[in-house]
C-alpha cells in the first residue's frame, strides 16, 4: 500500500509511492531514507535547517524529478543515485565515497549554497535534450563523465573539473 509523506526523523521500511508528488523536508531533524526503502516521488526538496537528509540508494528520483536543496544538508552516500534535474539554491549537497556515482538527466543549476564534491563523481546523462551546467554559483566536481547522446551539454557558469572529464559518446 501507500503512505503519506514519511515520519520525521527517516522512514525504516514500507513501500511510498509518489510517482507525481514532491516529497518535501522541512525542520530541523536529521532524516534518513535507507536502502531498503521502495521510494519513488517524483520530486525531492530539501528545506532543513540545519538538518541533514541522507540519502543512499539507486533511483532516487523518478522520471522527470528534480531534486532542490533551498536550505540544509543533503548527503548523498555511496552507490547510484540519481535525479533528472539538480536546483542547488542555499544548503549543502555532499557526496560521499569514491563509489559515490550521481546521475543527472539535464540540467545542473547552482544559484547558491555549497557543492561538496568528495571523490566521487557526476555523470552527465542527457538523454532525450539539451543539458546545461548554470547558476549564478561556479560548481567544483570532482570526477564528471559526460555522456553524449545524440544531445549537447552546456558549460555556462566557469564551473571546473579537480579529477578527471571523461567525454564518452553514446
Amino acid at each position: 500500500g501507500s503512505r503519506g509523506p514519511p515520519p520525521r526523523g527517516g522512514w525504516t521500511g514500507g513501500t511510498w509511492t509518489g510517482q507525481t508528488s514532491t516529497l518535501q523536508v522541512y525542520g530541523a531533524a536529521n532524516f534518513s531514507l535507507p536502502t531498503s526503502l521502495s521510494f519513488t516521488p517524483n520530486d525531492i526538496l530539501i528545506n532543513c535547517t540545519p538538518g541533514t537528509v541522507e540519502i543512499s540508494f539507486p533511483d532516487l528520483i523518478g522520471a522527470g524529478g528534480t531534486l532542490t536543496v533551498t536550505s540544509g544538508v543533503a548527503k548523498l552516500l555511496g552507490g547510484l543515485n540519481y535525479a533528472k534535474d539538480v536546483v542547488l539554491n542555499g544548503g549543502t549537497i555532499n557526496c560521499f565515497g569514491a563509489s559515490m556515482q550521481f546521475a543527472v538527466d539535464r540540467n545542473w543549476t547552482h544559484t547558491s549554497g555549497v557543492f561538496t564534491a568528495g571523490t566521487g563523481t557526476v555523470i552527465l546523462i542527457n538523454t532525450g535534450m539539451d543539458g546545461t551546467i548554470s547558476g549564478a554559483t561556479t560548481t567544483t566536481f570532482n570526477n564528471v563523465t559526460i555522456v553524449k547522446n545524440g544531445n549537447s551539454v552546456y558549460w555556462n557558469n566557469g564551473s571546473t573539473v579537480s579529477g578527471t572529464l571523461l567525454l564518452s559518446f553514446g
